[in-house]
């Protein structure tokens, strides 16, 4: 460092590149404050040479400003200057960068897949060149992977971002990538290997008091992994840890996870009320795109579930913008939608959701293990209790080996009793199932066909009989009949009844 600033002072300008490419990860290590001066006296004529160190500097720029700027990078422009291959990076993940935060995601993973392109195509001597930039650049392109919604290439991008990084002792890297890969294992259910890359964490030591013990993805993972094991009280703990400003782009992870948290524990309504004032600020496509589309949709799916609202919680998981956001993301709504179904005893319907996700989901464990339980509990309930005993046991089988899911099994216990008195199951296996139920109330309305929910859409909407029977095209017995099932069903014994049980659950009305 010492040799560096002397450069600077001595206007040496060539010197100073030489060192910076040289001991960029000892000094993003060990001086950034230091660093971000060194770039900010370079010479507007020696940036404008080196597009790469322009993006260094905006990205300390943004890291020492706690996250508050936007990472836009507006000195970076297509100007013919990307002649290095590291120039060519530099650009592209620039650019990959801007667009991802106007949240058009698609497009920022477009040239991500042009830049993974170019380094396929290095020769050796340009890979040992580009070799100390790649920690950076490839955490980068894994970022922008993760909010588009690719997770399994997000996570192909922090695996090689973290081995470079050990291969040029950029501790920095090591941290961040290691923390991300952790957080998407844990999303994805894979809990040994999320343990494992935690444990891959650098621990900072007294010279390195600016460096992250604890990155806010692996926050998120140990949030998560605390939540399946029912430990809600250690699942506050690391989430209050968070300071999202240090991992602003990952706003809608840290939302889901705090809804997550409040769906098991207390504050759902004051969650309810921030997440939607801080949505409010938020650019509608970064909203509305990727990840955070699912994200935002899976934590009001978990708020108003808690606060009782289950007819528009479950509305919350057909959210277009989540159905196109990603494979994982978006089988994970389609099983917890399948999950409340079964809860109702909608057997049948959810085990239609979920044996088309049986075969695409075995890389995803967080979705398969309930998938093959619903699928499992439908196909007993139809009387195939052979092929249900199949897959409940499949499942079983794969619990220990990505668990513990508590929250996965602990309504599953009379299930296991069932098949215990039938010789299926060895009655050990209550003494491991948490007696613990399903967090909150569930959709009381799931229990009704779709004829009974449309008749119940123009009842609440203040129809009579006879409108009621010329809007579906049957008789006013036919709707009688129905009305009366869904007054059985729901409890109710007269219209306002119906109409205040809908207004308690947020059930949509029709006012047409």
């Amino acid at each position: 460092m010492t040799a560096l600033i002397h450069a600077v002072t001595e206007r040496q300008w060539h010197t100073a590149i030489s060192l910076l490419e040289a001991h960029w990860p000892y000094y993003f290590n060990a001086h950034l404050a230091q660093l971000l001066d060194v770039l900010s006296a370079l010479p507007p004529h020696m940036m404008a040479q080196n597009l790469r160190l322009r993006v260094g500097r905006d990205y300390l720029v943004h890291m020492l400003s706690g996250g508050r700027k936007t990472r836009v990078f507006h000195e970076v422009a297509a100007d013919g200057a990307a002649r290095t291959p590291m120039d060519r990076f530099a650009d592209l993940t620039a650019q990959s960068a801007a667009l991802r935060s106007a949240g058009r995601f698609g497009e920022a993973a477009a040239l991500v897949d042009k830049a993974n392109n170019l380094l396929g195509h290095l020769s050796g001597q340009e890979l040992r060149e580009v070799t100390h930039g790649l920690p950076d650049l490839q955490h980068h392109w894994g970022l922008t992977r993760e909010l588009a919604g690719q997770h399994s290439a997000a996570l192909r991008e922090y695996t090689s971002s973290f081995h470079h990084a050990v291969a040029t002792g950029h501790m920095v890297m090591q941290s961040m990538s290691a923390a991300s890969a952790a957080w998407i294992h844990a999303l994805a259910g894979r809990t040994p290997s999320a343990k494992d890359w935690l444990s891959r964490i650098p621990t900072p030591g007294p010279e390195d008091c600016w460096l992250q013990s604890q990155p806010a993805p692996a926050l998120f993972a140990r949030t998560l992994l605390a939540v399946d094991a029912l430990d809600i009280d250690a699942a506050q703990e690391w989430i209050a840890q968070v300071d999202i400003q240090q991992a602003i782009e990952r706003w809608s992870s840290y939302r889901f996870l705090r809804a997550v948290v409040a769906l098991y524990g207390d504050g759902a309504r004051a969650e309810l009320t921030d997440l939607e004032a801080f949505v409010a600020e938020v650019p509608v496509q970064q909203a509305t795109s990727g990840s955070n589309a699912a994200m935002l949709a899976l934590a009001r799916h978990a708020l108003y579930l808690a606060l009782g609202q289950s007819a528009t919680a479950e509305r919350a998981l057909h959210d277009e913008d989540l159905r196109r956001s990603g494979t994982m993301l978006a089988d994970l709504s389609a099983v917890i939608d399948a999950r409340w179904l079964a809860h109702a005893g909608q057997l049948e319907a959810a085990r239609r959701i979920v044996v088309p996700l049986i075969a695409e989901a075995n890389a995803y464990p967080r979705v398969l293990i309930p998938a093959l339980f619903i699928a499992g509990m439908g196909y007993r309930a139809a009387g195939d209790k052979s092929t249900g005993n199949r897959y409940i046991l499949d499942a079983l089988h794969l619990v220990p080996a990505h668990g513990p899911f508590h929250s996965i099994v602990a309504d599953k216990r009379r299930l296991f009793e069932e098949m215990v008195a039938e010789g299926v199951l060895d009655a050990s296996i209550l003494e491991r199932v948490p007696a613990t139920r399903m967090p909150k109330t569930v959709n009381p309305f799931a229990a009704l066909t779709s004829r009974e929910h449309e008749t119940l859409l123009h009842a609440v909407s203040g129809r009579a009989v006879a409108q009621i029977a010329e809007r579906m095209f049957v008789s006013p017995n036919t709707v009688k009949s129905h009305l009366r099932s869904v007054y059985r069903k729901l409890g109710v014994t007269s219209r306002d009844e119906l109409v205040d049980l809908a207004q308690q659950h947020g059930f949509r009305t029709d006012p047409r």
